[in-house]
């Protein structure tokens, strides 16, 4: 039987969208796109939160197994596109394959792998994800682990060489043991010293303004800052679109707790962003697990990714998992 309690959840997070929107609606200049996306938002929390029962009956042990397979089927794409360009000069694009549009692959410093994706950042996000979501059921690292985060430093983002570095530090360092450490800054040394002309020529476009990904954002960071109404009530949930200003492409780009700030306004998105923050942090989890559910919030967060809903999804029934497992332990 369908626990009430989701449907009941569901609903009244759906109400309150729609609420904020019919206010955002009086001063956005694209009520059209307001609306759709605030559609879409509340159509796939109604489907996902239809989902949590059946996801909840999955031993942890099968979940384990679809998680790794999920990250090697992911790994393997993201293979085969950097190593058809670096070692045979061709470049495979998967979104022009299926008739979609030319992902955001080719720079001036070669070919930045996204896999699936149609972007580096987003398929490193979307790959730590994994990566942590895995970590929470088994505790450990293992071969799975290395080839995912392999897989993010062959998309040279910037983002993803942040993420494997942190993600490493997490894991290795919270038990205090001398191998970790080791391990842990040898690693980090390879990692720098292999992408370091990478990283200096992100430096010197950001320096000299031509990262246009970073620009877009301080655009909507100024924009929020300066116009009344989106700082007390924020973009909503408005997405890009041909109609829309070029930085409207980085409104969700912001983290988590900046993307409520986006959607919601500076009071309500501070506020949300303390409920999510102390949330995860009364979790009954380890703490390095908490630290490592924090980490995640950086990229994948964006409502217009399915796989955002579907992640936040299996971060609720995994965490319900492992906290009576960690509870149980404590006890004995």
């Amino acid at each position: 039987m369908f626990p009430l309690k989701f449907f009941f959840v569901a609903s009244f997070l759906s109400l309150i969208i729609i609420i904020i929107t019919v206010i955002q609606e009086t001063y956005t200049p694209y009520p059209d796109l307001l609306w759709s996306y605030t559609a879409r938002l509340i159509y796939w929390i109604m489907v996902f939160t239809l989902l949590i029962p059946f996801i909840q009956k999955i031993p942890l042990i099968d979940l384990i197994k679809i998680i790794r397979r999920w990250i090697l089927l992911y790994s393997t794409f993201l293979f085969i596109q950097f190593i058809a360009f670096y070692l045979f000069h061709i470049i495979v694009d998967y979104s022009l394959i299926i008739g979609g549009q030319e992902s955001r692959i080719l720079n001036e410093v070669g070919l930045r792998a996204s896999g699936l994706t149609a972007e580096p950042s987003i398929y490193s996000g979307i790959m730590i994800s994994l990566l942590i979501l895995l970590y929470l059921m088994t505790g450990k690292n293992n071969i799975i682990t290395y080839i995912g985060l392999i897989s993010i430093l062959c998309t040279l983002s910037t983002l993803g060489i942040f993420l494997v570095i942190i993600y490493l530090a997490i894991t290795n360092l919270y038990r205090i043991k001398i191998s970790r450490i080791v391990f842990f800054i040898s690693l980090s040394i390879a990692i720098i010293f292999i992408l370091w002309d990478f990283i200096l020529k992100r430096i010197e476009l950001f320096l000299q303004g031509g990262d246009v990904s970073n620009n877009i954002k301080i655009m909507v960071i100024d924009n929020l800052f300066n116009n009344e109404s989106l700082f007390l009530l924020g973009y909503g949930l408005v997405g890009y679109s041909d109609k829309a200003p070029p930085y409207y492409q980085a409104l969700y780009d912001l983290t988590l707790f900046g993307n409520l700030c986006v959607i919601f306004g500076i009071p309500i998105g501070l506020m949300l962003s303390i409920t999510v923050f102390l949330f995860t942090l009364n979790m009954r989890i380890c703490f390095e697990k908490k630290i490592l559910i924090i980490l995640s919030f950086i990229k994948i967060t964006i409502p217009n990714y399915i796989f955002f809903y579907f992640f936040l999804v299996l971060l609720y029934v995994i965490t319900n998992k492992i906290s009576v497992r960690y509870h149980n332990r404590r006890e004995v």
